[in-house]
């Protein structure tokens, strides 16, 4: 009777050892479950050669992609007007910025840089005379647009 419970006590404790052990390394743990109860110390053995289901990450790769994501927002910051690059030292400065550190000035072009909004489409209430908005379809007055265009066109 000793005997069988120090192997049920062994088994379970073996099992949940390594089904542990093999969901850390990303494997479903199930089955191992139960190989650990009934195996024990040769299931733990086994599963100490089994390599990791992880994939291997490159560090190198992942450096790119972070450089040429720097880059792209450099590049949108430029074109903005944020930021501006001095032709001289290359060194990336605020717009507020007009003299770099290496002490030559913000480029007038770049001074004048402004962007430019889209242009939104209007229309004009026959009603009161309002200008209205290109996505706004009911002028302040209660004139709908679509009502407006049948009065341009009659």
């Amino acid at each position: 009777m000793v005997t069988i419970t120090l192997y049920v006590i062994s088994g379970v404790f073996f099992a949940f050892e390594c089904g542990a052990a093999m969901e850390r390394k990303g494997y479903d743990p199930t089955a191992w479950y139960v190989l650990g109860f009934i195996f024990g110390v040769w299931t733990r053995i086994v599963i100490f050669f089994i390599k990791d289901n992880t994939e291997e990450v490159d560090k190198a790769e992942i450096k790119r992609i972070v450089q040429a994501d720097q880059v792209r927002v450099m590049k949108s910051d430029i074109e903005l007007g944020r930021v501006w690059a001095c032709p001289l030292c290359r060194k990336v400065n605020d717009a507020k910025i007009y003299t770099c550190s290496c002490g030559t000035r913000k480029p007038h072009k770049v001074v004048s840089q402004k962007v430019t909004k889209p242009i939104v489409e209007t229309w004009i209430c026959k009603n009161c005379g309002a200008e209205n908005s290109g996505h706004v379809y009911i002028c302040k007055c209660g004139m709908k647009k679509s009502q407006n265009d049948e009065c341009s066109t009659q």
